[in-house]
């Protein structure tokens, strides 16, 4: 009779159903739970089969680094590897982020700290369902809830806790403050409610993590394994609509050209794109784009967010403070989509909102570039006649201004900063050495007149370092002044 192998755990079912599936660090709390212990011991236990544990030793609470468990990666690979290995299970790396990997970019991905909807936490309670978290709420693009439309909470509904909790502490449960053990399905403060944006990216994102199947079937599919080529087939991304399409996921065409040839897109800027466009990134989609009919829902139906209804007042209340405001984006940007990405609004959507801003940009990146190189100069030159020189790099924090784009627009004057630095740095150098040296002829000299062998113990009293008994000047210095010690006891010596 074949007997299946014994796991170390019980191999507990992970929870997924229409609306959401469970996340990691939520299936370690309920797998802590069935077995009554706490998520330090299954921790330390991983820890110790991954060899890894006086990592987690330094760091108690965990959370600087098993956020990453809901990823993508070596470190979640590792995990979920090593949790199927002590539960017996072969499916938990569709309860991360790991299926994705080498479709989008791994970076910004999941959150640090917990996010939760209290309207969903109060259902599971209520319909007597197990308490669970779902992937969904641990994503850092996620803001609202798609079922209850309703932003996420992320701090401690406990006044006299309020803190930001853990995504998986040495004391988690689901649902539960791991600091005060509150629960956090609390609604004595009220989630506001979500806008149409928000609502569309938590709907979209809950489509990717639902479907956590699809891309490992679709990776050997003849496409491959590149987004573009998985969710927009049938040359929806060909070449007449590359600069369109180029304007709505603000980027430059070449780089559309670059995510067509299979190089990951940058996931926040697909996300927007794709809410402009009206479709889903995550699900196939063989229409071909309207361009009209993506201008009109702008124009009609997309809402500004609030960081770009503070831009837009600012061109408007004040001209002069916009300018100051936005200078170093202005000097270093290398087109108008450039400069929207550096500060983080959707030009596609300002353009149709309110045209005159993005042109007077425009006019400002094509006409006016060569006056701020001037006072860029300006500003070089004043730092030449500084009494005490400082470092290239300090000069561009000071500017504000990236040191690779200062190095572009004034070079001759970067070179002389960096040049004059050098040989302020030398000189010094060199009279700290001279100090040095001189401390340490006239201490020999007094420990000889004094009788004292001067050894290596006693020479290091008048310096700094130990180290700098290695010094070629230094030891010259010391045979120098045993030299001159001798001549001067045989000239006293042949005197009497």
């Amino acid at each position: 009779m074949f007997i299946a192998p014994r796991s170390m755990l019980y191999p507990l079912n992970p929870i997924y159903n229409e609306d959401f599936i469970e996340s990691l660090p939520s299936y370690i709390c309920r797998l802590c739970d069935a077995h009554s212990i706490s998520t330090q011991v299954i921790v330390e236990e991983i820890a110790s089969q991954l060899n890894e544990s006086k990592l987690y030793k330094q760091n108690r609470e965990y959370s600087s680094i098993l956020y990453q468990v809901n990823g993508m990666g070596k470190f979640a690979s590792k995990w979920v590897k090593t949790l199927e290995i002590i539960t017996s299970r072969n499916d938990l790396h569709n309860f991360n982020l790991e299926n994705w990997k080498g479709i989008i970019r791994p970076n910004l991905l999941v959150n640090k700290y917990k996010s939760w909807c209290p309207e969903c936490l109060n259902e599971m309670k209520r319909e007597f369902h197990e308490i669970y978290e779902p992937l969904i709420w641990n994503l850092q693009q996620v803001l609202a809830c798609p079922k209850h439309k309703v932003h996420l909470q992320s701090k401690c509904p406990n006044s006299n806790c309020d803190k930001k909790i853990p995504i998986l502490g040495s004391q988690s449960h689901a649902g539960f403050c791991s600091y005060c053990g509150s629960w956090l399905g609390d609604i004595s403060n009220p989630s506001t409610f979500a806008n149409q944006d928000e609502i569309w990216i938590s709907r979209n994102f809950q489509d990717m993590v639902n479907n956590n199947h699809l891309p490992n079937k679709l990776t050997f599919s003849k496409n491959g394994n590149q987004m573009l080529n998985i969710f927009f087939p049938n040359g929806v991304f060909d070449q007449s609509n590359t600069e369109f399409l180029a304007t709505v996921f603000g980027v430059h065409p070449t780089t559309i050209n670059r995510w067509k040839r299979g190089e990951n897109p940058e996931l926040r800027a697909i996300i927007d794109g794709c809410y402009l466009l009206q479709r889903s990134p995550f699900v196939v989609d063989n229409s071909k784009i309207d361009q009209e009919n993506v201008r009109t829902f702008v124009i009609e139906k997309v809402n500004l967010r609030n960081h770009e209804e503070k831009f837009i007042n600012l061109f408007f209340t004040n001209r002069i403070g916009f300018v100051d405001k936005y200078e170093t984006s202005l000097l270093t940007s290398k087109s108008l989509n450039d400069f929207c990405r550096r500060v983080n609004i959707r030009g596609f959507v300002v353009f149709h909102k309110h045209k005159n801003v993005l042109e007077f940009v425009r006019t400002l990146l094509l006409q006016n570039k060569s006056f701020s190189i001037y006072l860029t100069d300006n500003k070089l030159n004043n730092y030449l006649t500084e009494k005490k020189p400082q470092t290239l790099c300090d000069t561009a924090k000071e500017i504000g201004i990236p040191i690779r784009t200062l190095r572009k627009i004034s070079p001759t004057l970067c070179k002389s900063i960096a040049h004059r630095r050098l040989q302020y740095e030398f000189l010094q150098a060199k009279n700290n050495e001279e100090k040095l040296v001189l401390n340490v002829f006239k201490g020999v000299s007094s420990l000889l007149d004094e009788g004292i062998y001067p050894s290596e113990t006693k020479i290091a009293t008048f310096l700094p370092k130990k180290a700098f008994l290695l010094d070629r000047n230094i030891r010259n210095a010391i045979r120098f002044a045993n030299t001159s010690y001798e001549e001067n006891k045989l000239k006293r010596n042949n005197s009497s």
